[in-house]
Parts: structure tokens; C-alpha cells; sequence
């Protein structure tokens, strides 16, 4: 009788740590399942961040060239700003092309201070800003003018295009 007891009760045990092994078995794949769902929410969220900006950057560089030699050098300085916030070399070419393109435009303007996008360096509160971000433009210039190999016509409109914002 006895011995019956002692097997009943390390019967009754051994179901208890099993429940309990089961239990935190059980919360490690909750909390696993949580922190994938986490890091996809993560890249989603990241993924359509980088979608609306540079669905953003693209409308702001739609309009047509009469236009863009007006536009405010604060707005240029805040595309460029989002556009090197989310940069790659291989997806934001043509961005980057348009955006040293307007930027060379900016300059052009005539007796118009607010357009010049060089007029940026004398604000107090955007001048170590600027110099943060010209000194992105051309590194990213510099690799563009590494990569390019001159053998067409738009190859060359593309360097005499860097070599203008270097």
C-alpha cells in the first residue's frame, strides 16, 4: 500500500512538471511569435515609410523645368534631406540626377537670394545642416563620377552634370 502511494504520488509529479515544461514550452513560442510579428510590423511600416517619400520626392520633382528654377531653396534643402535619409545608389539614381539637376538650377536664378540654394550657409539655425548635407551630395556625386563610364551621349550629360555639382 505504501509503494502504491509513492508511485501515485511521483506519477502525480512528474505530470506536474511535465504541465509546467508544456506551460514554458508554450510562452518561448507566444513570446517568439511576438517579436516576429514585431520586426515584420517593423518592416512594413519601414517599407511603406520609404514608398511615401519618395512618392513625395517624385511629385516634387514633377513639375516641369519653367517651375523648378523658383522653387525655395528651404524646399530643395527639405527633399534632399528626405531623399539622403533613404538613399541607395541603385533605386534613387534618377532622383538623385533630378535633384543636382535642380539644385544647379537653383543658382542660376537671377537677384532671387531665397531660391539659391548656396543661401541656405547663412541661415544660423540650417548652416551645419547644409554643410552636412553638401558634403553628402558630393560624396554620393563623387561615387556616381567613380561608377560612370563615358561611352554615350546621356553618359556625358550625366558627368558634365556631376562634375557641375562637384
Amino acid at each position: 500500500m505504501f509503494t502504491v502511494s509513492q508511485t501515485s504520488r511521483a506519477w502525480f509529479i512528474d505530470r506536474a512538471r511535465q504541465a509546467r515544461e508544456e506551460r514554458l514550452v508554450q510562452k518561448e513560442r507566444e513570446r517568439a511569435a511576438v517579436e516576429i510579428q514585431a520586426h515584420v510590423r517593423s518592416f512594413l511600416c519601414r517599407s511603406r515609410l520609404q514608398r511615401e517619400i519618395r512618392r513625395e520626392i517624385d511629385e516634387f520633382f514633377k513639375v516641369d523645368d519653367a517651375e523648378s528654377s523658383k522653387r525655395s531653396a528651404l524646399c530643395i534643402f527639405k527633399i534632399a534631406r528626405k531623399l539622403l535619409f533613404l538613399f541607395r545608389i541603385k533605386e534613387d539614381n534618377e532622383r538623385f540626377e533630378k535633384l543636382c539637376r535642380c539644385i544647379l538650377s537653383s543658382m542660376d536664378a537671377e537677384n532671387e537670394p531665397k531660391v539659391w540654394y548656396v543661401s541656405l550657409a547663412l541661415s544660423k539655425d540650417l548652416t551645419l545642416l547644409w554643410i552636412k548635407q553638401i558634403k553628402h551630395i558630393l560624396w554620393y556625386c563623387c561615387e556616381f563620377l567613380e561608377q560612370l563610364k563615358v561611352k554615350t551621349k546621356q553618359d556625358t550629360c550625366k558627368y558634365i552634370l556631376l562634375i557641375g555639382g562637384l
